[in-house]
């Protein structure tokens, strides 16, 4: 079966590259990750059973919206019940930001940059209530540190992956998305998965897409992965100030909000 993917590749301008020069100063701050993730989307998984929910993914191209619904997810699950959207209210921001879904029958997909920045301005609505962002970065898709810094710190990593038609016949047989003979890799992202966890061990990288946690190998990472965008809101923070990492995350949203 395919399922709907949606992503658009964010044009790059100087304004992104000046995002991501200074990104990468606020990491290089922090040293080396640690060697495993700290499991945020085991705890959330345990309270929603393995559902994450495909928030109409598998009928529109809304992927870097059910995105914002999973991040959400993700984050809130740590630090008490976890923010649910619905498929209604997540292809509503869809309709919000780009004109998708049903509401008009447009499915024209949508960028990471421009859903990050609308997070900031204006959240999604969910269940009457409007779940903003602090701030967001530009991570080197090739920087493995600073996209484990990301997770780490933020919870999860939005990304855009140049994703292959073997990596779909790898979903419906439940295997780990890995490059294999027959894989072909596109020439642009046209799809976007959360980079949720990462561990030594292979398959080394756990995403989210249509509504599952997926395993993933290096390999396959490597060759797909075309964006980062990282993302931070205080929701995430617990109350000794600090992200469930340990690190001061009102700081660091506090500079790369400087950025943006």
């Amino acid at each position: 079966m395919d399922l709907k993917r949606g992503l658009n590749p964010f044009v790059h301008s100087l304004h992104t590259t000046r995002q991501a020069i200074l990104t990468a100063r606020i990491l290089d701050q922090l040293g080396p990750p640690p060697s495993t993730s700290p499991g945020y989307s085991g705890n959330l998984d345990l309270k929603v059973k393995g559902d994450l929910g495909t928030d109409g993914n598998d009928v529109w191209g809304d992927c870097v919206f059910a995105d914002v619904a999973h991040r959400i997810m993700v984050r809130t699950a740590q630090v008490g019940t976890p923010v649910i959207a619905t498929t209604d209210e997540t292809l509503a921001l869809y309709n919000e930001v780009v004109g998708g879904g049903p509401a008009t029958g447009n499915d024209p997909g949508g960028d990471l940059v421009t859903a990050a920045q609308y997070m900031q301005k204006t959240g999604m609505l969910i269940g009457g209530v409007r779940h903003t962002e602090d701030a967001n970065g530009i991570i080197d898709p090739i920087n493995f540190d600073h996209i484990k810094w990301a997770i780490c710190l933020f919870g999860c990593a939005p990304a855009g992956w140049k994703f292959p038609q073997s990596g779909m016949d790898q979903f419906n047989a439940g295997q780990p998305f890995d490059i294999v003979p027959s894989t072909s890799v596109p020439s642009y992202p046209d799809h976007d998965m959360l980079l949720l966890e990462y561990r030594p061990q292979e398959p080394c990288w756990l995403l989210a897409t249509w509504g599952k946690r997926w395993e993933a190998t290096t390999a396959f990472v490597k060759a797909c992965l075309a964006e980062v965008v990282p993302v931070g809101a205080k929701d995430f923070i617990t109350a000794n100030g600090l992200a469930p990492s340990g690190i001061n995350l009102a700081q660091t949203l506090q500079l790369l909000s400087e950025i943006n």
